[in-house]
């Protein structure tokens, strides 16, 4: 929520020229704070951090499905 609230005090602060009157401020940084907390949704669900330092048995294995060239092999058979 920290963030959220810090990336809309940014942007409001940033794009206060560009606020309109006739629009109440309320409903303006409503939707500033719904599109960063989407943002910042999207960005957390696609990414994953795996250590560097990990050992090759520690690391993390996404597809559980045969190794391209064990494909390969499979095929030339």
């Amino acid at each position: 929520i920290d963030d959220v609230l810090m990336e809309t005090a940014n942007y409001a602060l940033a794009d206060l020229a560009s606020f309109q009157p006739i629009a109440q401020a309320s409903t303006w940084l409503e939707r500033i704070a719904r599109n960063v907390a989407y943002t910042l949704g999207r960005r957390r669900a696609c990414v994953t951090f795996v250590s560097m330092s990990a050992e090759d048995g520690d690391m993390p294995v996404f597809d559980r499905g045969p190794q391209p060239q064990a494909v390969l092999e499979q095929a030339e058979d």
